[in-house]
């Protein structure tokens, strides 16, 4: 034990970078350990006065354990709880936090440090306070019939419950998407399985206005309750699954869509109570980062592919931001802002790759600026990245294609298209929630269309669709002549 608690005190040495890329708040590291001999997997979540993050502890052979950190709201280290077994052969791992009434609540699982095992027969949450003392542990057995179980996800529910997502495998070669739901002492109320009879990965979980559950992931089975997995052309599809608050299969989607070797496919339920999914994919042997967006009864609402692509975006996060929007981003790398029919609003990008931060997570901040947590690749530290509200606010101007235009843009309402790949059907223009507010059919290669007596200053997307039925959408910028 005293060899651990050494080990543990130079953890923490707190190191900071100061930010010199602007829209960065600031960027902080944490720790001081040989990257070879310990696993990070950073969740951090910034919630009322500070920011708190988990991570595993795991330097062989000595037990592991999960600790829970918190810090200032400007990244100021302030204390670190350790949680591990009595028993020296198990220890207690934490991958998830979430805010809940009088502190948080932790999901993670208990594990046998013999051999190096990273397989749980036994999930686990902790609730701790405001100071990180433990207040109460529940533990949940794996279910009959399977043999380890991995708790990496908790929300809280509306009735003021938790859900708790991952996976459950057995030893021949199969797991399923795992949820278990608890009341707010953390008691079981149930539990359910989703998957085939091959290899089913829970990522990510979310909660939409209405009390259902979006879960995402990946999967090769395609049998069971995946449906659509036959018709996949990559090894392991994208999975979406929408279930009830009781746990009932409302829908399922396989598509074509991650790549299994950049994994973890990322899920945000949407202001219209659908469901948004982030991933890495590949085509022609590059890297992309593609987003799915589906309404809330299941059907396909839109699918874009966000260029250009970079071995650094294959640790992607999806949110909702306060005012609506779908915010999605990378490792302190880039960020933006869609409106509901995938139109970017802004967007950041931070030209220094170096401070590139893994296995994290993005969150917005109570000053509604984001956050950035993971392990900094370079440094080989836990790292943190404020971005303050201003450099996510200002609109990124977009750039026409050669063969189509709209100009002048900005103007005073008055627009021009210029199709050079064809003649145009129809205009639709929406605004910066997803609202349409002005439509037109037409047939030609050029046309003018004046919105000036029809609609306020401000940020539009005008979706043109030609002939051949090829789409394509152009940002606008209203302003009053002065």
């Amino acid at each position: 034990m005293k060899k651990k608690l050494l080990i543990a005190a130079s953890l923490f040495f707190l190191q900071t970078t100061n930010a010199q890329v602007s829209g960065i708040e600031w960027q902080k590291s944490y720790g001081n350990y040989n990257a070879n001999d310990i696993y990070m997997n950073v969740h951090g979540n910034a919630s009322r006065n500070g920011l708190f993050f988990t991570q595993n502890y795991e330097v062989y052979p000595s037990p592991q354990y999960g600790i829970l950190s918190k810090t200032t709201p400007a990244g100021i280290l302030l204390w670190n709880k350790e949680f591990s077994q009595t028993n020296v052969e198990h220890a207690t791992k934490i991958y998830d936090i979430q805010p809940t009434a009088g502190g948080y609540v932790l999901a993670g699982g208990i594990v046998p440090t013999s051999n190096n095992d990273s397989f749980a027969k036994q999930g686990r949450m902790i609730k701790v306070d405001e100071n990180g003392n433990k207040l109460w542990t529940k533990n949940y057995p794996v279910s009959a019939g399977w043999d380890f179980i991995s708790m990496t996800k908790v929300i809280a529910t509306q009735d003021n419950g938790f859900l708790l997502g991952g996976i459950i495998y057995k030893s021949t070669d199969d797991s399923n998407f795992f949820i278990l739901k608890t009341d707010a002492d953390g008691n079981e109320q149930w539990r359910k399985t989703f998957g085939g009879s091959k290899w089913d990965f829970l990522d990510d979980i979310a909660l939409n206005a209405e009390g259902n559950f979006y879960l995402s992931g990946r999967t090769n089975s395609i049998d069971g309750d995946v449906s659509n997995g036959g018709n996949v052309t990559s090894s392991y599809a994208t999975w979406a699954i929408k279930v009830s608050s009781t746990g009932t299969l409302l829908w399922e989607n396989a598509f074509d869509g991650a790549s299994h070797d950049y994994p973890y496919v990322r899920i945000t339920d949407t202001a219209d109570n659908g469901c948004a999914l982030i991933y890495m994919q590949t085509k022609n042997d590059t890297f992309g980062v593609e987003i799915t967006k589906f309404h809330s009864n299941g059907l396909l609402h839109w699918q874009n592919d966000y260029t250009p692509y970079s071995d650094f975006w294959n640790d992607l996060n999806i949110i909702k931001s306060t005012n609506g929007q779908i915010v999605f981003g990378s490792g302190g790398i880039f960020i933006k802002g869609l409106n509901l029919n995938g139109n970017i609003l802004w967007g950041w990008q931070n030209p220094d790759t170096t401070y590139a931060l893994r296995n994290g997570e993005l969150v917005q901040t109570p000053d509604n600026g984001y956050l950035f947590t993971g392990k900094n690749v370079n440094e080989s530290k836990i790292g943190a990245i404020k971005l303050a509200p201003y450099a996510v606010l200002s609109i990124q101007e977009g750039t026409s294609s050669v063969e189509n235009e709209v100009y002048p843009n900005p103007s005073n309402g008055n627009f021009v298209i210029n199709s050079k790949n064809g003649k145009i059907s129809s205009i639709k223009v929406s605004d910066v929630s997803g609202k349409i507010v002005y439509t037109e059919t037409l047939t030609a290669s050029k046309h003018q269309f004046n919105l000036e007596n029809h609609l306020p200053e401000g940020v539009y997307f005008v979706e043109v669709l030609f002939e051949n039925k090829k789409k394509e959408t152009k940002k606008i910028i209203i302003k009053e002549s002065r």
